[in-house]
């Protein structure tokens, strides 16, 4: 066998010399090189035969997936690599084994999770059971709660006692992160975990803004099941997101992501009832059917006290600039946060709002070709209606007359 201390292990027990060696960025194991950002989990396990004098270390590699829709799960590679010293007793071997893993491994934490088993057609529910499996491998302890009934999520965000918790994980859509984020606003102290929301719904805006930091053209679910895992309690103290007061018929809730109220809101709810095609293709197909629709309607909108009357196709309010994981409306989010204002006049033709929203899906490049369409940063904006009309809040539907919100500048602490 050489005097290698690295081994690999056949599953005949056989000990083969291999080349190991820890950088900054990677793990060479033998012939391979691993990203370390990839290596999600790594555990020592110790020999069950009594004659064994080698310890092994067991690496559980996750490359982030290339393919959006393919499971997380599907590319997920094991390495073993036994360390054994001939010269060395099994607890020196042992020892050694140890000082590696704590050289790799990182801070251990526990997690909070809420899941909305429903949500995404069912597919929360699978989600949920494929990450308890990686915060297995990747030595985090946990608890999981299923939503039961709407306003659940809620409650316990309200009422739960999160005491040695370093994330509230939500495995859910936007619908369900909403709840959350209300719930933490009204407990009594701010002594809450941080957010850390991992996308299973058909918007996911807020999750594909927050893992835009990671290159390539990777899946969402990937990405944020990624940050999770790698982030640490020390990553969420400055990372904070903007959040908007939302008053109206008498009270008021909390957003992250949007207001909306004409065609993106006709859009978003009346597809619905195609839920079953999934969002993509039902938004496509009543999106089509509205803007060839063309209604407007006649608001009186006050922003930062300077009021005006039009006639308006679409107005929305966002803190986010994603309102899904493709539609990049409101790019300027990105480099200066804030809450801004779009305003789609009733002059906007419809060739503009086809041509609008394929470059919203491609980054948001429609407010360079429509500087018309361009947004505006407020704090305050007042939205008076007619007769009382549909509003979504972060997708979730409602009717007013009229409609105040704030921005409420870091208002949210994000874990990853």
């Amino acid at each position: 066998m050489g005097d290698s201390k690295f081994h690999s292990l056949d599953k005949n027990r056989k000990l083969s010399p291999i080349n190991f060696e820890i950088t900054e960025e990677h793990v060479k194991i033998g012939k391979r090189e691993l990203l370390r950002r990839n290596i999600l989990g790594v555990h020592h396990e110790i020999s069950k035969n009594p004659d064994d004098k080698f310890s092994f270390l067991k690496f559980f590699y996750y490359p982030l997936d290339l393919h959006p829709k393919r499971c997380i799960t599907e590319k997920r590679e094991i390495f073993l690599v036994a360390v054994f010293d001939k010269f060395k007793s099994r607890q020196e071997n042992e020892e050694d084994a140890e000082k590696i893993l704590n050289s790799i491994t990182r801070p251990k934490k526990k997690l909070f999770i809420i899941v909305n088993p429903f949500s995404g057609r069912k597919k929360g529910g699978k989600i949920a059971d494929k990450l308890s499996k990686i915060l297995v491998e990747a030595g985090i302890s946990n608890k999981l709660v299923k939503t039961t009934h709407g306003g659940h999520a809620e409650e316990i965000a309200k009422t739960e006692s999160f005491t040695g918790y370093d994330a509230l994980v939500t495995v859910s859509g936007d619908g369900l992160v909403n709840e959350v984020i209300n719930g933490l606003r009204q407990r009594e102290k701010d002594d809450a975990p941080p957010v850390a929301p991992i996308p299973a719904g058909s918007g996911n805006g807020l999750v594909a803004f927050l893992v835009l930091k990671v290159a390539g053209k990777h899946s969402c679910l990937s990405k944020a099941i990624h940050a999770l895992v790698l982030a640490s309690e020390s990553d969420s103290d400055s990372h904070r997101i903007d959040l908007m007061k939302v008053v109206f018929n008498g009270s008021s809730r909390f957003s992250f992501l949007a207001i909306a109220t004409g065609l993106i809101a006709d859009i978003d709810i009346n597809s619905e009832r195609l839920r079953f095609l999934g969002g993509e293709l039902r938004n496509l197909i009543y999106g089509v059917a509205y803007i060839l629709r063309k209604r407007s309607y006649s608001i009186q909108l006050s922003v930062e006290d300077k009021e005006s009357e039009a006639g308006f196709i679409s107005l929305v309010v966002a803190v986010c600039p994603m309102l899904d994981e493709r539609v990049t409306f409101f790019p300027e989010i990105k480099s200066e946060p804030g809450m801004y204002l779009h305003q789609m006049h009733s002059s906007v033709t419809r060739a503009q709002l086809i041509k609008l929203w394929d470059l919203a899906e491609d980054g948001g490049k429609h407010v360079e070709v429509f500087p018309e369409l361009a947004n505006t940063s407020a704090t305050s904006i007042r939205i008076k209606c007619a007769k009382k009309q549909l509003f979504t809040i972060d997708g979730e539907p409602f009717y007013s007359e009229e409609v105040l919100i704030t921005e409420f500048k870091n208002a949210l602490k994000i874990f990853y």
